[in-house]
């Protein structure tokens, strides 16, 4: 049971539904979305700025998994978790 009148929750149900799928769909067709998830998830993750050929690699990433049916999020998820796996987020070099 919601603390929350019920008209409430309809109404929020119903505007973040709306909103997700408007956001979705507009970010699956904007690359520059894409990209700047990338940069700003990537410099948290790796410590550092991405450069241009890492942010290219992870937008090839995403690409295919939304030529493989899924949408933006599981796109999305696809990337982070390349970014996971990869070695500036394994291992931290330092500087010499």
């Amino acid at each position: 049971m919601s603390r929350y009148p019920a008209r409430i929750d309809r109404r929020w149900s119903a505007t973040t539904a709306t909103s997700r799928r408007t956001s979705t769909r507009a970010a699956a067709e904007d690359n520059g979305c894409t990209q700047a998830i990338i940069r700003r998830f990537g410099a948290v993750a790796w410590q550092r700025p991405v450069s241009d050929a890492e942010v290219s690699a992870l937008l090839v990433i995403a690409a295919n998994a939304g030529s493989m049916g899924d949408d933006f999020p599981q796109a999305m998820a696809e990337v982070v978790k390349a970014m996971m796996v990869s070695a500036p987020f394994l291992y931290r070099v330092e500087g010499v």
